[in-house]
């Protein structure tokens, strides 16, 4: 899961309750303060996730998230 670094920062647990009241204990993967994002793992089945959308089918005005490696490089290789 996808979240901010200021959310789960210091945090001795991690507990996430999905939408269909599910919960599960998180462990944090990976945090970047600088961009504020964190990534969280939980176990379990059928979890819901985000649509991924297409880029052309964009219209100016729509709210878009966009993650990718800084410089052209690919992760964690400069």
């Amino acid at each position: 899961m996808l979240t901010n670094n200021h959310v789960v920062q210091g945090a001795q647990q991690i507990r996430v309750t999905l939408p269909d009241g599910r919960a599960f204990p998180g462990k944090l993967i990976g945090a970047d303060p600088v961009t504020d994002l964190a990534v969280v793992k939980i176990d379990g089945r059928d979890h819901p996730g985000g649509a991924l959308g297409d880029s052309a089918k964009l219209e100016v005005g729509e709210t878009v998230i966009a993650i990718a490696t800084g410089s052209g490089s690919r992760a964690g290789r400069p």
